[in-house]
Parts: C-alpha cells; structure tokens; sequence
C-alpha cells in the first residue's frame, strides 16, 4: 500500500509541468500556513503554471514553509503538481497532489519530547528528517482585470502526513491563505 502510493506520487510529480499550447506564467506567492489551531507559520511558494487553454492550467509549486507548534516547529519542501480551471468572474479552483521533506525540530529534554499531554517519546536532538506527501484543494480570486491580471489571492487546505511520526491513518490538516503575483509570462 505504501510503495503504491510513493509510486503514483513519483509518476504525478516526474511527469513534469505539462505542455501547454498557450503561454506559461512564473508566479511567486506568499502567505500564512496555519496546522492546526495552535502552530502559525509561512510559506514562500514559486510556479511555473502553462497555460493548456484559457481557463485551464497544470501549475507546478514549489513551497518552502515554517510553523511552530508550542511543542515543536517544523520548516518543510515540498512540491505540487496539480491543475487550476479559472471562471470569467476571476475566480478559480485548483487541486494538487505533493510530495517533500520535513525537519520537525521537537522540545527535548534528555532526547525525549514531551508534548502538552505529558506523553514522552524518545528522538533525537535537532532535525528530525521525515517525509511529507500532501494533497491541497483550493480556491483563488484574480485582482483586477481578469484577462491581464497578474496578481490573485488564495486560500488551500491541506491534508499532509508526517510519515516519519505517524502512519498514513493519522493526517494532518492546514490552511493556506495569500498572494501570488506574476514575475513572467510568455
């Protein structure tokens, strides 16, 4: 089951930002990754996005993040490969599926962690390195004219594993809200 799953992400991810007929943007975007109800964070997010008509796209996103939860801060690469249809109102849908790393830096004492619920689990100093497959819905709003606008805002919800900590029955669940502006079409 979990080769299978590492297996279609692979395939997802090397399949690579698409052909596009039309033109392909580079965007760039910032905003607020919140997991959970306690652990604020940001996440910087570049992508490359080609065009396949008007109002459908297959962007690929990279995103660099960091939140901190009070028993441990976690800083994240991941990347998306997913597809965006765009509405005449400025409004768009997208979903993606994901694939990355994760440092999860817990509070130790004596290299063991005890959260708030005072269970101890024993890790290592420093970076704990895990992997993070992810799947993001979302929903998006472009600024200004709709056919030139290079600015949007957004929000995606997002289920992630922490496959080094917990097995896939046990996700974690975040909400993303920001801005993306376009550096380049072509």
């Amino acid at each position: 089951m979990m080769r299978s799953m590492y297996f279609v992400l692979f395939c997802i991810l090397v399949a690579g930002p698409g052909q596009g007929r039309a033109q392909k943007q580079i965007n760039l975007g910032a905003g607020y990754f919140g997991a959970g109800r306690s652990a604020p964070g940001l996440v910087l997010a570049l992508e490359l996005e080609p065009f396949q008509s008007e109002s459908f796209s297959s962007p690929t996103r990279l995103n660099l993040g960091y939140f901190k939860d009070p028993d441990y801060g976690v800083a994240f690469l991941d990347l998306h490969k997913g597809f965006r249809k765009y509405f005449r109102s400025g409004l768009y849908l997208e979903q993606s599926v994901g694939v990355g790393l994760m440092a999860t830096y817990y509070d130790v004492d004596n290299l063991y962690y005890f959260d708030r619920y005072r269970n101890s689990i024993r890790f290592k100093e420093g970076a704990n390195i895990s992997v993070m497959p992810s799947v993001e819905l979302g929903i998006g709003y472009l600024l200004g004219d709709t056919q030139t606008s290079q600015n949007r805002i957004w929000i995606r919800p997002r289920i992630y594993w922490n496959l080094g900590f917990r097995n896939l029955a046990f996700p974690y669940a975040a909400i993303q809200a920001g801005f993306s502006h376009t550096l380049n079409a072509r």
